[in-house]
């Protein structure tokens, strides 16, 4: 009797532990190292994407199983994903989130103003319209990480953060952010050919919120 033994053998499994940065970690600083280390020696490369207010790829080296890339991240929350493949063809994917937590404070009809802890000068400054605060809209919001599109045949304004975005037509007094429907008041207007907007629209619209100090006539927009 002849007996065949067949063997077996289970596909070897990646794994990627990302160290750092930690899933959930709130940071203010620009640029973060997405760290860690994989299971399998012989991939020579991995691929970090940043999902967040912007999509961004990225491809880096890895010695001894180990990468560490530095990474400009945006304001808001961003999904940072790391993923792999050996000379096999064998993959693997991991991710986390990071909340990049951003702060512009400014001074009405003041050039300056703080992003984070970091002290700079403004191109447009803030201003004040029936007692409600503008702020220049594209410099502020690219601040952000947003971008700024406009429809000049129906003076339609866009902004995009991430998958989230906002609408808003030149004097208009209502906008969309996400298909609901928030005040603009006042108006988005044209002033010297930059768009200026109000302080709690473009707040709303970046998924964040806005302070107003009356004495030192001092306003703040924070993401997230």
């Amino acid at each position: 009797m002849l007996v065949f033994l067949i063997a077996f053998s289970m596909p070897s499994e990646i794994t990627i532990t990302i160290l750092s940065p930690v899933s959930g970690q709130h940071t203010r600083k620009g640029v973060i190292s997405v760290q860690g280390k994989i299971s399998d020696k012989t991939v020579q490369s991995v691929n970090i994407v940043l999902d967040g207010s912007t999509v961004s790829s990225y491809s880096t080296t890895c010695s001894d199983g180990e990468f560490n890339a530095p990474m400009k991240v945006n304001a808001g929350k961003t999904t940072v994903s790391v993923f792999a493949k050996n000379p096999k063809g064998e993959a693997a994917e991991s991710g986390v989130v990071l909340h990049r937590d951003c702060t512009l404070t400014t001074t009405i009809y003041t050039y300056n103003a703080y992003l984070n802890a970091d002290e700079i000068e403004l191109t447009n400054y803030a201003i004040v319209e029936g007692g409600r605060s503008m702020i220049p809209l594209r410099e502020s919001a690219e601040m952000f990480g947003a971008k700024i599109g406009w429809d000049g045949l129906t003076k339609t304004i866009t902004i995009t953060i991430g998958r989230k975005v906002s609408t808003i037509k030149l004097g208009a007094t209502e906008g969309l952010v996400e298909d609901r429907k928030v005040a603009c008041k006042p108006p988005a207007k044209m002033m010297f050919g930059v768009t200026y907007i109000s302080t709690r629209f473009l707040s709303e619209a970046l998924g964040g919120g806005v302070t107003w100090h009356a004495p030192t006539k001092t306003l703040s927009i924070a993401v997230p």
